[in-house]
């Protein structure tokens, strides 16, 4: 049998895709760097708690319909039919704008209504301006990444808003400023992303299959649903620190853990750009019933994930607090001993993020959902904990306790999802090694 994906396309698939994300990790460090040395550390946290309340509304508005169409895009695909494969992209692309549209506003209604810190105000005012673009962001990367651009929708999502901040860096005075730059960037990305998805669809012929039934909506939200609770939790989790910092420290500590998460946030650079090229591969497995490819796709993720893993984690160890004082300044030198317990969190998180790309397409959607969701709740207690009597350092000691969970976890689930599909996949459809 065919191998899914032949070694030379494959290799460059990656190249491409690495060498769009080390360029967009570089714009985003640019972009912190110069939100940190112009907003000073309060104008820098501000906007950092302000974008993770956007993160987290884009993800959650979206209900897990940009990660469904990875999930259904090659069955459709493979088999022409085009009619579904056009529907389930405009459900997903209505979902994924009228969800944070409708956070947004929900946002500044509570901004009215309920009485809060005016630093806290002003966060959550900025947040509702980046949500909207943020969703559809999301939605074109993974819209690409089924269409076989994994590349460019990393381009599109990670790199174009950073970008626009480091451009007009210079005319930019406060946190507000820059959330609006950002956010018409990100527009402006999603505009070319469907443009170019939609050019992709346009030489595939239709078979002339059945018309979409509610059948097919049933298993798209049965799909969609599950991952809501798991993307919900994971946005969480990579913004839940930020995001709470804000309330029971102050936003000092908001800059000074932002900073320290943004160094470390390369370390898992290589995992993101794999695992957005291997979601597809690992749904053409399953589609297919290739056990062996399966294997070593995963095998693939893992080795990449260590070998980067352990280069970033030394530069880090070695040289963190240089590294602080050189990028953002001696007034960001608090930020030193987060900086080296969020290397060993982040390190954590950069192996699990290939399993977590394995069970989002395995069929295991429930269980992801269940084992991200108690990473949150664990989360939200230990920061309740923490965070008031460390501040940045209480967040990320929390962190790391999560990242050893969910590491635990995630292992666990791999492994029996594994020995399910090699006991029961029929042998005429199973590689022989």
């Amino acid at each position: 049998m065919s191998k899914l994906l032949s070694i030379n396309s494959f290799r460059v698939l990656i190249f491409r895709a690495f060498s769009v994300a080390i360029i967009a990790r570089i714009v985003q460090v640019c972009m912190a760097v110069i939100l940190a040395r112009t907003l000073d550390p309060v104008g820098y946290g501000l906007f950092t708690f302000a974008l993770g309340v956007a993160v987290i509304c884009g993800t959650i508005g979206g209900l897990g319909w940009p990660t469904t169409i990875v999930r259904f895009f090659p069955y459709y695909y493979d088999r022409h039919e085009k009619l579904r494969l056009k529907a389930l992209m405009l459900v997903a692309l209505g979902v994924s704008l009228t969800g944070p549209a409708i956070l947004s506003v929900g946002l500044v209604t509570a901004t009215q209504l309920i009485e809060m810190p005016e630093d806290i105000r002003q966060g959550l005012l900025i947040a509702a301006i980046m949500a909207v673009p943020i969703g559809l962001r999301q939605f074109t990367r993974q819209k690409l990444a089924a269409c076989g651009r994994s590349p460019l929708g990393l381009f599109l999502d990670e790199f174009l808003s950073p970008a626009g901040v480091v451009i007009f860096g210079v005319w930019l005075s406060s946190a507000s400023q820059a959330a609006v730059v950002y956010s018409l960037f990100g527009i402006a990305g999603f505009a070319v992303g469907e443009l170019i998805s939609r050019r992709a669809l346009i030489d595939l012929k239709d078979n002339g299959g059945p018309p979409v039934s509610k059948n097919n909506l049933k298993e798209w939200l049965w799909v969609s649903l599950p991952l809501t609770v798991g993307l919900m939790s994971r946005a969480l989790m990579n913004r839940v620190d930020s995001v709470m910092l804000a309330p029971l420290s102050n936003l000092e500590e908001v800059g000074y853990y932002a900073a320290a998460f943004r160094i470390t946030y390369l370390i898992t650079f290589p995992q993101v750009v794999v695992s957005l090229v291997l979601s597809p591969k690992f749904s053409k497995a399953f589609s297919a019933k290739l056990y062996n490819d399966l294997i070593s796709t995963l095998r693939f993720g893992l080795i990449i994930s260590l070998l980067s893993v352990s280069i970033f984690c030394l530069l880090i160890l070695l040289f963190g607090s240089q590294i602080i004082s050189f990028v953002f300044g001696e007034q960001f030198s608090p930020s030193y001993y987060p900086l080296i317990i969020l290397t060993i969190s982040q390190s954590i998180s950069a192996v699990i993020i290939p399993m977590n790309a394995f069970l989002t397409v395995s069929g295991d959607h429930n269980l992801f959902g269940l084992i991200t969701l108690i990473g949150i709740v664990v989360t939200v207690l230990l920061n309740l904990w923490l965070i008031p009597l460390y501040g940045a350092v209480g967040a990320a000691i929390s962190a790391m306790i999560v990242g050893v969970i969910l590491l635990f976890l995630s292992v666990i689930s791999v492994r029996n999802r594994m020995k399910f599909c090699k006991r029961n996949w029929k042998s005429d459809n199973v590689q022989s090694k």
